[in-house]
């Protein structure tokens, strides 16, 4: 996902089914010491003039991004490449 793939899919809203459990993963990630990225990034995010909300729904647009690549592909969730796109996200979304 490039920063335009981003402000693209950030437009575009999650299905109200999807996001609660989004949202939970992106709170246990937060709290994991494997993917402490996620928090850097929500901290950045909230830090960058973004609401909680905010962040946190442009950081579950880049999980479903994640998590429909890994369908689409029948490849391994790509950890690397999610920590690379969480730290793409612009500041607030007046950038």
């Amino acid at each position: 996902m490039t920063s335009d793939d981003f402000a693209s899919a950030a437009d575009e809203r999650i299905p109200d089914d999807i996001l609660p459990d989004l949202l939970k993963a992106l709170r246990q990630q937060m709290e994991s010491e494997e993917t402490a990225f996620v928090r850097l990034a929500f901290e950045r995010l909230s830090s960058g003039g973004c609401s909680e909300d905010e962040a946190l729904h442009a950081m579950a647009s880049v999980l479903l991004w994640e998590i429909n690549t890994m369908m689409a592909t029948q490849a391994p969730f790509d950890l690397d490449h999610y920590r690379t796109e969480l730290e793409i996200i612009p500041g607030s979304s007046n950038s």
